[in-house]
């Protein structure tokens, strides 16, 4: 076999390997239609379907709001298509999504022009950035792909009232 043709057979390889990954946790199937708490949030239509995706800053706040009301766990992700780390994570948000149903997880795209207040607002400097909040109270701000302090937030926010 040539060393092209191995390169091929690797990436159909591992392609499907992930498909029978992401169906073994329930993630593969794409949901449909958007949040009920917001129709401004989208789910994803991808494997990643348990973080929603805020349209515009009003969608974001009303998501908040909320959370906040309700003394729930928020955690908003502030992402860019074009950063590497930010896809990277994808993977590991969605599963942490579906362990921890209780909490709200949010992507925000720091390009979107209706998103841009917002933004500001949180103080993005670098992507991507996650803030983890328990009701109203920001317990956490992490910069960068930290995984284990995002899992570690995010069971704080999850946790009992």
């Amino acid at each position: 076999m040539s060393l092209p043709a191995l390169g091929a057979a690797a990436r159909r390889s591992a392609a499907h390997l992930l498909m029978a990954h992401q169906r073994s946790l329930g993630v593969a199937a794409p949901a449909s239609g958007a949040s009920a708490a917001s129709p401004a949030l989208r789910r994803r239509r991808r494997p990643f379907s348990s973080v929603a995706e805020a349209a515009d800053d009003a969608a974001l706040a009303k998501a908040l709001a909320d959370a906040a009301a309700a003394n729930a766990g928020s955690v908003v992700n502030y992402t860019a298509a074009w950063c590497g780390p930010c896809k990277a994570m994808a993977g590991p948000m969605a599963a942490l999504a579906k362990q921890h149903p209780s909490v709200s997880f949010i992507k925000v795209d720091i390009d979107s022009a209706a998103l841009q207040q917002s933004v500001r607002a949180a103080g993005v400097t670098a992507v991507p950035t996650y803030v983890v909040r328990k009701g109203a109270a920001v317990l956490e701000t992490i910069q960068g792909a930290r995984l284990e302090l995002l899992q570690k937030a995010v069971e704080q926010a999850a946790a009992a009232k």
